[in-house]
């Protein structure tokens, strides 16, 4: 029997013990619930340590929110950061906000690290920042040389000199001679350590010490005389009018040149500190400004006139011609083309048919009657020295013009150009009224010049024309042939 209820305790002993740890086990299961829920419940996204970075407090932020506040609170402060530089007596300040930048990352990174590690972490730390972490943490953070290549640009503008004007050669243009003052051996600002200094005090945080400009000892600049020889050398260029700005006056030049040899030997040769002259040869232009001011279209070079009768699509075409004509400026070495001025006769753009010359024959054509206008023209240029380029006489005589001084023209087929081989710019005026084609041709006084057509008959319907040129004293000087033309009688 006593053996039997031993055996009975043992087993409820056991039943005890099982109890026991079964209740211990659903208890300690129950207490990491509690403390998954406590961490699942805990999560957030805001900084939990008491900590404040430059006088901001960050308890409660989020990390982005903090770091905004940081920036904004660095572009405060460090707007208008300068150091003080010391050069020659004379302190400059250079402002480096540019160069600064500012970086918290590190900062936040740790303040932001309590509450934020793994999961299960959070209630130990919820526990750690309102024990260890209970007392208001202060960090002060620094901006840093994010740009110190833009060190250069703000000493620039500080007016601190980076070298001494003295040491520099310099030179100035007159109107004969390069003038050339020698520099000279000189104690300059050192840029290069000055900067390493600016990145010292910035890294130590030092916005107030005066910082003293380390100085270096620089030989005299030299010069490049073939870079001023580039620079101010020219060829001489006449006054002229400028056909893409409304014929505005295009300014003279001079020619300018020198010797960049002779001026290096002359270099060398002058102490430092020395000045000397380079003579500089100047060709003066033909025409200057002035005298293209005073001279353009001036004077009438020469002028004829026609009667220019007939039909009212003949009297329409000669008007159109006229009027294109009209105000044609030549600058010296243009070529006028008839052809080209008046471009295709067309009904579209007002020409009517009207009686014209077509091998040995009167026909009706578009633009019939503007033949007398190139006539006309042709016969006002004889009189002046301008290059007549192109010219063909009519298949028959003319009666508006004598023989050897009509100018036949056609699209596609005979062309009438002269060319300006003058020295100033020409100008066309042209006109129709009351029956009469006049065209004046004008100038400058300087090339007017006394001429006398001269037409001589070489047979019953050939001519050869003539200019004859006169000097003050009227006597003729030259005579040159210009045209040679051949006709064919009227066909029956």
């Amino acid at each position: 029997m006593k053996t039997k209820n031993k055996k009975t305790k043992r087993k409820l002993n056991r039943k005890k013990i099982l109890k026991r740890r079964l209740a211990a086990s659903v208890f300690l299961i129950s207490l990491i619930a509690l403390y998954c829920l406590a961490c699942y419940m805990l999560e957030d996204h805001v900084i939990w340590k008491n900590v404040t970075v430059n006088g901001i407090s960050l308890k409660g932020m989020t990390k982005k929110a903090a770091a905004d506040a940081l920036t904004e609170d660095f572009k405060t402060k460090y707007a208008d950061t300068s150091l003080p530089v010391l050069l020659n007596g004379q302190t400059y300040s250079i402002n480096i906000s540019s160069v600064l930048d500012f970086d918290s990352s590190t900062e936040l990174k740790d303040a932001y690290r309590i509450g934020h590690r793994h999961f299960l972490m959070r209630g130990i730390d919820w526990v750690l920042a309102r024990t260890l972490y209970r007392e208001n943490q202060q960090i002060s953070a620094y901006p840093y040389a994010k740009q110190p290549e833009k060190i250069g640009e703000a000493v620039t503008v500080s007016g601190l000199p980076d070298h001494d004007p003295a040491g520099d050669t310099t030179w100035e243009q007159t109107d004969t001679a390069l003038v050339v003052h020698k520099g000279q051996k000189t104690a300059n600002a050192d840029f290069e350590k000055l900067k390493e200094l600016i990145i010292s005090s910035i890294k130590k945080h030092d916005y107030t010490s005066t910082i003293e400009c380390p100085l270096i000892e620089k030989e005299p600049t030299g010069v490049d005389f073939s870079k001023i020889h580039e620079e101010i050398c020219q060829e001489k260029q006449n006054a002229s009018l400028d056909k893409e700005n409304n014929y505005a006056v295009i300014p003279s030049k001079d020619g300018i040149s020198f010797d960049p040899a002779a001026a290096q030997s002359s270099y060398d040769a002058c102490e430092p500190g020395g000045q000397f002259e380079v003579p500089l040869a100047v060709d003066k232009a033909d025409i200057t400004t002035e005298d293209l001011t005073a001279n353009l279209f001036q004077a009438e070079l020469a002028s004829y006139s026609t009667n220019g009768g007939g039909s009212a699509g003949r009297k329409a075409n000669i008007g159109l011609a006229v009027n294109s004509c009209n105000g044609v400026i030549l600058l010296p070495g243009e070529t006028f083309s008839y052809n080209d001025v008046l471009g295709e006769r067309t009904a579209a753009r007002g020409y009517q048919p009207a009686g014209a010359y077509s091998d040995g024959e009167v026909v009706e054509q578009l633009g019939g009657g503007i033949c007398q206008v190139s006539s006309t023209l042709f016969a006002a240029l004889l009189h002046t020295d301008l290059e007549i380029v192109t010219r063909s006489n009519h298949s028959m005589p003319v009666s508006y013009l004598p023989m050897g001084m009509d100018a036949a023209v056609s699209w596609g087929g005979p062309e009438f150009k002269f060319k300006n081989n003058l020295t100033y710019p020409v100008k066309i005026s042209a006109s129709y009224s009351g029956g009469t084609i006049t065209f004046k041709i004008l100038g400058a006084k300087a090339d007017v010049r006394k001429i006398e057509v001269e037409v001589k008959e070489t047979g019953e319907l050939s001519a050869e024309t003539y200019r004859k040129y006169y000097d003050a004293n009227g006597n003729v000087t030259e005579t040159k042939r210009v045209a040679k033309s051949s006709y064919k009688p009227l066909k029956k």
